[in-house]
């Protein structure tokens, strides 16, 4: 191989390496981009999850807690809460 077929392929392969160069680029961005997207939807679902727990608690407490009616002519005029559950 002469000097200038050997210049030729290593200008050739120069030029493929810059071209992989822009791709790897490109690609990382992209991978980056989505690594933080992830994070962030993950971050969304235990927000979420402890939204989720909160309001269940508060269910199972309202649903156990016991109350005194005050009836005037049949109808219930006030509702007292005398335990909660916390």
């Amino acid at each position: 191989m002469t000097n200038l077929e050997r210049d030729k392929y290593a200008n050739i392969i120069q030029q493929e390496l810059e071209k992989l160069n822009v791709e790897f680029t490109r690609y990382r961005t992209r991978w980056d981009n989505l690594q933080k997207d992830i994070e962030k939807v993950s971050k969304d679902v235990k927000e979420i999850n402890t939204t989720s727990n909160k309001i269940s608690k508060r269910f199972t407490e309202i649903s156990n807690a016991k109350f005194e009616e005050k009836t005037v002519n049949n109808n219930v005029e006030n509702l007292k809460i005398l335990e909660m559950e916390e």
